[in-house]
């Protein structure tokens, strides 16, 4: 399976996401404590191997906000994600 680059997500194998009773990194996995950390999980979880482009789960989460806050605010959910 291709790993998605630049702009694109391609699902948890991206994140490096185990199963959440699995370990990560050599410590036990925990569930993101976030609203939209989960939702931004849940979303890529649902369909592994689908790659999307970084702006639709931006769009989204963050509809609220201007497109650049909610890249950078997917940006930064992505980095609490992969280092749980």
């Amino acid at each position: 399976m291709r790993r998605a680059r630049g702009t694109e997500l391609a699902g948890p194998q991206d994140l490096g996401v185990r199963r959440p009773e699995g370990p990560v990194a050599g410590r036990r996995a925990r569930p993101p404590s976030g609203r939209k950390d989960r939702a931004l999980l849940g979303f890529l979880a649902l369909s592994p191997g689908v790659t999307y482009s970084r702006e639709r789960p931006a769009a989204l989460l963050w509809s609220d906000s201007g497109e650049r806050q909610a890249r950078d605010s997917l940006k930064q959910a992505l980095l609490r994600l992969r280092n749980g």
